[in-house]
């Protein structure tokens, strides 16, 4: 059921349509009100990977940027998680659980600025870092532990991804992946801090 990893090359600078997607890793889409993390002009360059497995239904968001479709896959040794929206945004943030796994570990991560339409109808988010990292290693946006070639294909891993709007209100919030429900009990990993995690519990859980 997890999808092949690609490069979306050239096609990066259009969201692509939604739909199933079976072709390697996991992504969604969704709402949610928040500190705008993670905004415009970050520096995170780059083609983004394409989508990674995982339902890419929509629910609407009230107003502000709606996720369109979020993916999370790597290419190479860098762990990539991008997301498509159908409006600007003031940023957004994914959280990850090793929810597979009774010792799993979880983070936390903005995601900044790749690319928009000068028109307004929809923004490119990522986060790309180095994997593998050691425990004490690890740091938020820089680095993450979570291995490619095994946490972006085993199925073990639950993601929640929320964009803001431009004035920091949360805009739309997907939950999805391995066990959203574990999550939402309070049961994933909680080794590091969770903006908002009131927020879990509101989040649309995206089959």
């Amino acid at each position: 059921m997890w999808p092949v990893l690609q490069d979306c090359g050239a096609s990066c600078g259009t969201p692509a349509p939604i739909g199933p997607s079976l072709t390697g890793g996991t992504g969604v889409g969704g709402s949610g009100g928040g500190t705008g993390q993670g905004g415009p002009g970050s520096g995170n360059t780059g083609p983004a990977a394409t989508d990674t497995g995982g339902p890419e239904t929509t629910p609407t968001a009230a107003g502000g940027p709606a996720i369109l479709r979020a993916e999370v896959n790597c290419l190479g040794d860098l762990w990539n998680v991008t997301v498509d929206t159908d409006g600007w945004t003031g940023g957004g943030i994914v959280n990850m659980w090793e929810t597979g796994e009774w010792y799993g570990w979880d983070e936390e991560h903005t995601l900044d600025l790749l690319e928009r339409d000068p028109g307004g109808t929809w923004e490119i988010l990522l986060r790309r870092m180095p994997d593998d990292a050691e425990v004490a290693a690890y740091r938020p946006d820089e680095v993450t532990v979570f291995s490619c070639g095994e946490h972006d294909i085993n199925g073990e891993m639950t993601y929640m991804v929320r964009v803001y709007a431009e004035d920091g209100a949360l805009s739309d919030c997907w939950l999805f992946g391995h066990d959203p429900g574990l999550v939402q009990a309070g049961g994933g990993p909680t080794y590091n801090l969770i903006t908002d995690p009131n927020d879990i519990l509101s989040c649309p859980v995206i089959q």
